[in-house]
């Protein structure tokens, strides 16, 4: 069986899902490639309806494409039957949008947390104990709640619960998916305070699935960006965040809000859009009835995921974006230089 580089803790090889609807067949991924690199952790963005709740479903093994390949430390794990899958699945959890309803309603939060460890074989009952109560501090839970069931707790505890029950196979990856958008703004601080603590001190590598892009800048060092099944930008987050080629891309940075005297506005000026009608068929570019950008090669041709400078890009137009973004740097460091060669006299 070929082999990847052990570096590559997960990996999608043009994946395509299809799946039947009364309306015909309805493509929720359509040829994408994405690597997990082991302590890179990626974020994955688009609105709703762009594939990313079924990329996560292929990426978990909870669904085989329709066509591609799913690798897993470089193994092809794509046709493995159910009894082979399951060393595979120990490396991969997932933490979801609402703990409430991924928790055992009639197991303790003991007994939720130790519950992938009696499915694995890995212990006894006192051993899966004694680890279900360690995962529990170190998610800043306090023993006492070992007893108690998820009904009984708050949403930051019921969401600590599912963290630490996704820890307990000691998996490399971890996959959230919407996984603080439930919870109150003070609370998705100390959840995100402690993924990242968890990621220092146990070398994780997370797969970030969010609507929030705020979230996805301060815990990801790689974002992937989705539209309509298709990866159209993937690159460094510092980057992709401060000079985004794709006209998608700077559409969702746009709609970030922001605090400013005249009250909450968007980060930047969301310029004029025409949306294509729900459910019609596009040729060409996907995202061409709503780009500024577009010209007569977007409407014909679609475009491929290719270099273009220090990421992926799908867009016809992203050198001109490139080149644009580069002599904007430029002036900016400039103007930097002559500010501090001013203030320097």
């Amino acid at each position: 069986m070929a082999r990847l580089t052990s570096q590559r803790l997960a990996q999608l090889e043009h994946v395509y899902k299809t799946f039947s609807t009364q309306r015909g067949e309805v493509r929720a991924c359509d040829d994408v490639s994405l690597v997990v690199t082991k302590g890179q952790s990626l974020g994955v963005v688009g609105e709703s309806g762009s594939g990313k709740s079924t990329l996560v479903r292929i990426l978990l093994m909870l669904i085989p494409p329709t066509s591609g390949r799913v690798w897993v430390h470089g193994t092809d794990v794509t046709h493995l039957p159910e009894r082979r899958l399951k060393p595979y699945r120990r490396q991969i959890q997932f933490v979801a949008q609402d703990p409430l309803s991924a928790l055992v309603p009639n197991l303790t939060v003991a007994e939720n947390i130790a519950e992938p460890l009696w499915i694995h074989r890995i212990g006894d009952k006192s051993s899966r104990r004694e680890t279900a109560l360690a995962l529990m501090e170190k998610v800043g839970l306090t023993l006492a709640l070992g007893n108690s069931f998820p009904s009984e707790l708050s949403g930051g505890q019921q969401q600590r619960v599912a963290i630490a029950r996704a820890l307990a196979l000691m998996p490399e990856l971890i996959v959230l998916d919407e996984a603080v958008s439930s919870l109150d703004v003070s609370i998705q601080a100390q959840i995100l305070n402690l993924l990242q603590t968890l990621k220092e001190d146990m070398e994780l590598t997370y797969v970030f699935i969010s609507h929030n892009l705020a979230v996805i800048r301060l815990m990801c060092e790689q974002t992937a960006v989705m539209y309509k099944g298709r990866i159209i930008e993937w690159g460094e987050s510092e980057t992709l965040f401060a000079t985004p080629l794709h006209p998608y891309t700077r559409e969702l940075i746009d709609a970030i809000p922001a605090f400013t005297a005249q009250g909450v506005t968007p980060l930047r000026a969301v310029g004029r859009k025409t949306f294509e009608a729900s459910g019609s068929t596009v040729t060409g570019c996907p995202y061409h009835p709503r780009c500024p950008l577009a010209s007569e090669v977007c409407r014909r041709d679609r475009p491929s995921l290719r270099p273009v400078g220090d990421r992926q890009v799908a867009c016809h137009h992203a050198d001109v974006a490139h080149v644009s973004c580069a002599v904007s740097r430029r002036r900016g460091h400039e103007k930097r230089l002559v500010e501090k060669g001013g203030n320097g006299g």
